[in-house]
């Protein structure tokens, strides 16, 4: 059984920490590239929208295109809110 040191609680923070940004920062990597492909949808989705109307009439895809995206931003711009906040807690 182990003694429970100032040692050992300097080298179980020091774990803890590195854990855990190594984490906060795969969740920014998987953030990234989920933007990057929502970001290369949109540039599709404005070049095939306008064959997209003319085929299929007004059968409400736009709408619910639209309301995808919006959606997708409002959720990207809580994460971006919380995100900062932590940049602000890490440095303060």
């Amino acid at each position: 059984m182990h003694k429970f040191n100032a040692h050992v609680f300097h080298r179980t923070m020091q774990n803890v920490k590195r854990h855990s940004g190594a984490g906060y920062q795969h969740i920014k990597n998987v953030a990234g590239h989920i933007d990057h492909g929502v970001h290369i949808a949109k540039q599709v989705y404005s070049v095939v929208q306008p064959v997209i109307r003319h085929y299929a009439g007004n059968n409400h895809i736009h709408h619910h295109a639209m309301k995808a995206i919006s959606g997708y931003e409002s959720i990207r711009n809580k994460v971006s809110e919380a995100n900062d906040h932590v940049i602000i807690l890490v440095i303060n």
